[in-house]
């Protein structure tokens, strides 16, 4: 359907966020936020609470159901009305009147204004590659990996009203156990043996499969489930989420720098290409999540910590839970505020700031509430009891917060503390006289340093110090490939050099003024390279901007700021982490918005000390700060493309016009039928847009998921490469060996060795035991093929770790022959100038004569390869009868060359009416993938899909074959 159709009927789905979320957020809030934040911030809790609700209900044994669903709706909104009531904070009809008398009356509406565009925008922008069906019929899905493992959990909850704690729809064997060699990684250095229990959970964090299945069951009134509308149903959250990102991010900088630069830091949030893509509909995994609610805890805490207020700690502590139980970014949060709340309160001990310490307290107070309540839900889902999952995370966190009270009753006098937390009465007498003593600034220093001391003799003492240890070294592996298998992943592998495709303008490239900039980028060289980040690419706009945030807050410390030492916890740890993995280069570019912000808002704060000091008059100050905020603002525009083109003025104009695969003729495809050509010549040049509208899974793909869905047998197993196991699984309705959430890497390897260096009887054998009929391969991993010939050599310990990819004789003698052929031939290329032979050079170290010849009936051209210096007895060259394909480009030396993958058929023959078997060379013309993707035979198997298309070529996607004993 057209997306104005999805919107117009998705309505219903916005108000029951809407409705409870604002009910509660009125009373919550109470006028501490105006009257548009208020709603923003009770959208947040609308997106959030009910879905929790759910989550906490399913303890008691009540499974999931429409019905359920709604009573929390209403149930929350009644909450949100008698607490509205009681304390007479529901808004009248006054509070939502707008004076238009004066312009000074309208001053007070332009923020808020602005930021409901911006929120809009980041919405509208991102709904535009939403799943659905389109004007021929067809299912539309964006391309994506991983969110069909998560859609997973809520197909559960909508079929089965609750999620099994353990199924068998990927890693399952007939032994009901899965042994091999775990491979060596940061925390194994060698290769051990290991079995395990068979099979996987989908007990990931499960928020957003509540709220997911809530949307389906509003949406469709409670109807029958099918897999499609709940992908498109599901898909629109990361829009939402990118919603709540950007006022989030906007309460976060505001807390601090003003409402001003609160709106700078949502807009460079809401038009930067990288999280525009990663938000965008159909990317709903939990990352969008994590992002949200992430910044939600840092936001929310921040404004509680500034304007000491605890309503805003309670929003931190919501939150808190959200970003839990609803992602994986947990370790971030912990690690934040682990390290806060124990600096800071090192800070206030030695300022002896009374007030910020008993402040802080209670803020602390309440989010540790938080903690406490995700602990036993988290616990009781994935364990069942209540304790079991107290991570040593928490402990740290907990542990955080009792060091705190510890420096506060040093400092804080006993009566203020025991008058706010009454449970400290008991202490109240033994505790006297020695804080008598403390009140001298020398003993204050030396009770300090003791108290660390043994701080520290606890931990080298006991086995939590190594525990501690080791979690710190795992926070910081995530940096690091750790196991074979990150090697070969593309997120897992360094983060990009140029960040100007990632973040706009704030990713600016500067190499090219480097040598200008060499004093300018010295200090962040150095900075970089003590916390681990490669230096060799450090000349962006974003490495610039991550370096001064961090010198400006530090100036931050300096005045006392609250919320200094919480910036740059922040800043700092994703940095390390963004600048040297793809993965977290989406969340490093919040950061970078948040820097550029941190930057300019303690400039201001500069200003205004000079202004001080040398006594100038505040208006002209006031002035010089205005000139700042321009300049913020001409960033903001150029971020945003509207200077010099870029996202919202590529996005904005195809958000009121139909969709290429809703209407096609408005595009001029006379034909009316959708395809992924037309697709991209109707947005030529928008390369955002491109990624948005056209970025689907292909109908190959869905063509060949549907005849799994359809023509095999029920609880069937398909082998694949992992990528494919979400897709089999939701879109094809059948199990898969292996899939994206990597539970057992080592069957991930043994399936790449059966591809790469296994035996027909090998690949049956496995397929044997992991209780597999179906086997699928795809042309995908011809371009992928370098991972799994790597998996495969270490997996038989013909490579290791230390080594990448491409690097080992094995992984030479497993790769296709590429032959290169040069694009601008000079005279030293020709074999021979009259015949128009040229020479080329192949990968196996063989130069070739390469001869193009023309069909002349269909008139395509061919490439012909004769062995260079071979010549029959005629006088000819001998014949290499291998059929060269298209496969990349590359450069050598300087010089350009295309380059071509051979393929040597078993049957088919060559142009003088042979095959080219005996011509092959390298083992990757034995493999099983070869065998069955191009040459369309494996002995004991039959080929099942396509039904239509068999024998030697490349001329379909996708093969699927059965396995016949």
């Amino acid at each position: 359907m057209a997306l104005s159709a999805f919107l117009g009927k998705f309505i219903v789905v916005f108000f029951s966020m809407l409705i409870p979320g604002v009910l509660l957020a009125f009373p919550l809030f109470k006028k501490r936020l105006g009257i548009i934040e208020t709603i923003l911030a009770g959208l947040c809790l609308g997106f959030i609470v009910p879905p929790f609700l759910l989550f906490v209900e399913s303890f008691a044994g009540l499974n999931y159901s429409y019905t359920l669903a709604l009573a929390n709706i209403l149930l929350v909104s009644f909450v949100g009305i008698v607490w509205g009531v009681y304390t007479r904070s529901l808004p009248g009809i006054s509070d939502f009147k707008i004076k238009l008398g004066k312009m000074e009356d309208l001053r007070p509406l332009i923020i808020p204004t602005l930021l409901v565009l911006l929120v809009v925008f980041a919405f509208m922008s991102r709904i535009q590659s939403l799943n659905d069906y389109g004007a021929d019929g067809k299912y539309y899905t964006f391309f994506e990996l991983d969110p069909y493992y998560y859609m997973y959990e809520a197909q559960y909850l909508l079929t089965e009203g609750n999620i099994p704690a353990w199924d068998y729809t990927a890693w399952s064997t007939v032994t009901g156990e899965t042994c091999g060699n775990m491979p060596v990684s940061c925390g194994n250095p060698e290769k051990m043996y290991v079995c395990s229990k068979a099979g996987g959970s989908h007990h990931a964090v499960p928020l957003s499969f509540y709220l997911e299945a809530m949307w389906y069951s509003i949406y469709t009134n409670g109807g029958a489930y099918d897999h499609l509308t709940l992908a498109t149903i599901g898909g629109a959250y990361p829009a939402f989420a990118a919603a709540l990102l950007v006022f989030a991010v906007y309460l976060l900088v505001s807390s601090e720098y003003g409402r001003k630069l609160g709106l700078a830091a949502a807009g460079l949030v809401a038009f930067m290409p990288a999280v525009m893509i990663k938000m965008a509909a159909g990317e709903n995994e939990i990352q969008p999540w994590g992002m949200f609610s992430t910044f939600l805890v840092f936001g929310a805490y921040a404004m509680a910590i500034k304007k000491k207020d605890m309503r805003f700690a309670i929003l931190a502590a919501i939150a808190y839970i959200s970003v839990m139980t609803g992602s994986s970014y947990g370790v971030l949060v912990d690690l934040v505020m682990i390290g806060y709340i124990g600096l800071q309160a090192i800070i206030d001990y030695l300022r002896r700031d009374e007030e910020g310490m008993l402040v802080r307290l209670k803020i602390n107070s309440i989010l540790m509430i938080g903690v406490i309540i995700v602990t036993v839900c988290i616990s009781l889902f994935n364990e069942g009891n209540p304790i079991s999952g107290v991570t040593l995370q928490r402990l740290q966190l907990l542990g955080a917060f009792a060091f705190s009270i510890l420096l506060a009753l040093f400092t804080v006098p006993l009566e203020k503390i025991t008058g706010e937390f009454r449970w400290f009465d008991w202490i109240k007498p033994p505790l006297t006289e020695i804080l008598k003593k403390a009140e001298d600034p020398e003993n204050r220093l030396y009770l300090l340093v003791g108290i660390l001391a043994i701080g520290v003799l606890v931990l080298a003492v006991t086995p939590l110090g190594p525990k501690i240890l080791a979690t710190l070294q795992d926070a910081a592996n995530i940096a690091k490939q750790c196991s074979p298998l990150t090697k070969t992943i593309a997120e897992q592998t360094g983060s990009p050099s140029n960040f100007e495709g990632e973040y706009g303008f704030l990713g600016k490239d500067l190499s090219g003024a480097k040598d200008a900039l060499e004093i300018v980028f010295l200090p962040p060289h150095i900075a970089y390279s003590v916390i681990g980040i490669d230096t060799w690419k450090v000349y962006s706009l974003a490495h610039l901007l991550v370096f001064l945030g961090g010198i400006a807050i530090l100036y931050s410390v300096y005045r006392k700021s609250p919320t200094a030492i919480l910036f740059l916890l922040m800043i700092v740890p994703v940095a390390y982490v963004g600048f040297n993995r793809a993965k977290y280069v989406f969340p490093l570019g919040v950061m970078v918005a948040i820097a550029f912000t941190v930057i300019f808002g303690e400039l201001i704060f500069i200003s205004r000390k000079i202004g001080e000091m040398a006594k100038i008059e505040a208006g002209t100050v006031g002035k010089i700060n205005w000139g700042v905020y321009l300049v913020v603002a001409l960033v903001v525009l150029l971020e945003a493309g509207l200077i010099v083109g870029g996202p919202a003025l590529d996005v904005v104009p195809y958000m009121f016009k139909p969709r290429y695969y809703d209407n096609p003729t408005f595009y001029g495809d006379t034909n009316a039928t959708a395809s992924d050509n037309g697709c991209m010549n109707a947005y030529a040049g928008k390369g955002i847009i491109v990624q948005l509208y056209c970025y689907h899974l292909s109908s190959a793909w869905m063509d060949a998921l549907n005849f799994m869905d359809k023509k095999t047998p029920v609880n069937s197993t398909v082998t694949s490469w992992w990528d494919y196991g979400h897709w089999i699984n939701f879109f094809g309705n059948r199990n898969a060996v292996i899939r994206n959430e990597h539970t057992y890497e080592w069957m991930e390897q043994a399936v790449a060795d059966k591809f790469v260096e296994g035996t027909p009887e090998d690949l049956a054998g496995y397929m044997k035991f992991t209780n597999s009929k179906y086997v699928l391969f795809d042309n995908e991993l011809i371009s992928k093929w370098g991972a799994l010939n790597y998996l495969s050599c270490e997996f038989n310990n013909e490579t290791d770790i230390t080594k990448g990819p491409g690097q080992s004789q094995c992984e030479a003698d497993h790769s296709p022959e590429i032959v290169y052929v040069p694009t601008d031939p000079q005279i030293q290329d020709f074999c021979s100038v009259e015949q128009k032979l040229y020479l080329a050079r192949s990968s196996t170290g063989i130069n070739y004569c390469v001869q193009v010849l023309t069909d002349s009936a269909s008139g395509r051209q061919h490439l012909l390869t004769y062995y260079a210096d071979d010549y029959k007895k005629d006088g000819t060259l001998r014949p290499n009868r291998g059929f060269l394909t298209p496969f990349s480009s590359a450069t050598i030396g300087g010089r350009n060359y295309a380059s071509f993958m051979v393929l040597y058929m078993n049957k088919s023959t060559w142009y003088d009416g042979k095959n080219g078997w005996e011509d092959r060379k390298g083992k990757f013309y034995d493999s099983n993938f070869y065998k069955g993707f191009v040459l369309g035979d494996i002995p004991g198997f039959m080929q099942v899909y396509p039904e239509n298309v068999r024998g030697e070529g490349m001329s379909v996607q996708i093969r699927i074959y059965e396995r016949l004993d």
